[in-house]
């Protein structure tokens, strides 16, 4: 069996390891190069893991690695739960490079619970996928293939009639129409309405 490895100064002080206790070897904590933490000296430094600052000189550290441990981080549970906290300076840079719907996403992946959609549905698959990302107000549980394809058909003639309105009334703002033109309509209210749509 694996000696016992001492990781405080003494017995009677609190630094990093709850009350003087000791640790077998293989709880040891180590900095995320997976080196062995030391005990160092160092007039000011921070907690790699919670980010705290610290002006005492005694800290839990890797110098190989620039990594260093609060005494709060380094007392059970082990660092080893926390060791996803710790980020390089660069991983954090990258996250807040992300939109806030890439940081959404990346969360949601995170946590378990990321998008899964069961693709063996056909069509239903895929307007799962659809509905997981918040596009459409959904369909009724258990609806086959006939209620996924109106609704997408429904979706589809929505956006088409849309994208129609839209073009017509861009059209209209880039040629004025003339008094005595009469390639324009006088109705302007029927492409605007909405269109009736039966699937």
């Amino acid at each position: 069996m694996a000696p016992n490895v001492d990781l405080c100064c003494n017995k009677d002080s609190n630094n990093g390891t709850g009350d003087g206790e000791q640790r077998p070897a293989h709880e040891v904590p180590k900095c995320r190069g997976r080196h062995q933490l030391q005990r160092g000296t160092s007039p000011n430094w921070s907690c790699d893991v919670c980010g705290a600052h610290y002006t005492t000189p005694t800290s839990l550290g890797c110098r190989e690695c620039d990594f260093d441990l609060c005494p709060t981080c380094a007392a059970p549970p082990l660092p080893g739960v926390r060791a996803s906290l710790a980020a390089t300076v660069g991983d954090v840079e990258a996250f807040f490079r992300l939109t806030p719907e890439e940081r959404r996403l990346r969360a949601r992946a995170q946590d378990g619970t990321a998008i899964t959609v069961d693709r063996g549905g056909g069509l239903r698959g895929i307007l799962g996928l659809i509905e997981q990302l918040g596009v459409l107000g959904g369909i009724p549980a258990g609806a086959g293939d006939d209620a996924a394809r109106a609704e997408i058909l429904r979706m589809a003639l929505g956006a088409a009639a849309a994208e129609h309105r839209a073009a017509h009334h861009r059209r209209r703002r880039s040629h004025p129409r003339d008094e005595d033109d009469d390639s324009w309509e006088d109705d302007d209210d029927d492409d605007d309405e909405e269109m009736d749509m039966e699937v």
